[in-house]
């Protein structure tokens, strides 16, 4: 009989010129695969979307300043917001407001991430707590392996589960302001690991909501808007 608590729970001067060449030479081979990737994914968005990327890649990496390694994040994110510009919300906002609710997006996505390991942990650490008890009951070896294997299926079902809830909002303001949730999984033809966030802008007091699809880029690993 299976227990409940199975159940649903990153010469000196010499080595850093390369270091910065080599950086510079990462930073804008991944602007251009960002810029590619959401131009080819941008089922969702109106034309001129790659363009828009593109120009937001570099707008991004200016507004980064710093060091190279906050440029290629500012690039990125720059890149991204550019691809948003098409959508209902993004065509609305101007450059660094895109920017700031693109970056909200991919926090609320990562914070999602954040609780299904919290809650995956909590529930894993349930199943190991009830795993020992049955076994410091269990008289005989058949019993002890009886327990192991619900403790295996109950582990398996945990790895398959997301948590129960969407994430709190996160919220972005400047010229506009607005938020971003993440809802949830979503199940998008010849993608992986896609995540449906939901987006609300005021722009100039008039709210505007989109539901837009984030998917995982195998070259990247990061989720582009589809």
């Amino acid at each position: 009989m299976k227990s409940a608590a199975y159940g649903p729970r990153f010469a000196a001067g010499e080595r850093r010129t390369t270091r910065t060449a080599g950086l510079a030479r990462r930073s804008g081979a991944l602007v251009l695969a960002s810029a590619l990737a959401l131009g080819g994914c941008a089922t969702n968005q109106d034309s001129g979307t790659l363009i828009g990327a593109v120009g937001g890649a570099a707008i991004g990496a200016a507004v980064a300043g710093g060091s190279t390694e906050r440029r290629i994040v500012g690039a990125l994110i720059g890149a991204a917001a550019g691809g948003f510009a098409g959508s209902l919300i993004g065509k609305r906002l101007d450059e660094a407001d895109r920017q700031r609710a693109e970056a909200a997006a991919q926090r609320a996505i990562a914070e999602r991430e954040a609780a299904t390991a919290r809650e995956q942990q909590q529930r894993n650490a349930q199943i190991e707590a009830q795993l020992r008890a049955e076994q410091a009951k269990a008289r005989t070896p058949e019993e002890r392996t009886a327990a192991q294997n619900r403790a295996l299926e109950a582990r398996q079902r945990v790895s398959q589960q997301g948590p129960n809830n969407s994430a709190p909002p996160v919220t972005w303001s400047g010229n506009a302001r607005g938020s971003a949730q993440a809802i949830g999984p979503t199940q998008v033809a010849g993608r992986e690991g896609c995540e449906q966030v939901r987006e609300i802008a005021i722009i100039q007091g008039q709210e505007v909501r989109q539901t837009a699809t984030f998917c995982r880029d195998p070259s990247t690993g990061s989720r582009v808007r589809v």
